[in-house]
């Protein structure tokens, strides 16, 4: 039997935040985070994100968001891809 279903490997441009050794990370909602982009990592001291912003512009954001909890250099982020597995025909 022929399946017309096949799974393809794709990757996402993500953005990859790391809180530095002794920082907590912010306590949020998945609705605080949908602000900022698709979420695929919210726990321990690193966080995945893919946003179709410019880092820069990412950075900026994530830090007026969390600008209560957090400082500039309590975190770094960085660019990275993220496997995503898409159903297609």
């Amino acid at each position: 039997m022929n399946n017309p279903f096949s799974l393809k490997d794709t990757y996402k441009d993500v953005y990859i935040i790391n809180f530095k050794k002794g920082v907590v990370p912010p306590k949020v909602t998945e609705k605080e985070l949908k602000k900022l982009g698709e979420w695929f990592k919210t726990s321990g001291n690193t966080w995945i994100c893919h946003s179709e912003v410019t880092i820069e512009d990412f950075r900026v954001n994530f830090l007026a968001h969390f600008s209560e909890t957090l400082k500039d250099d309590d975190f770094e982020i960085k660019k990275g891809t993220w496997p995503v597995v898409v159903l297609g025909l």
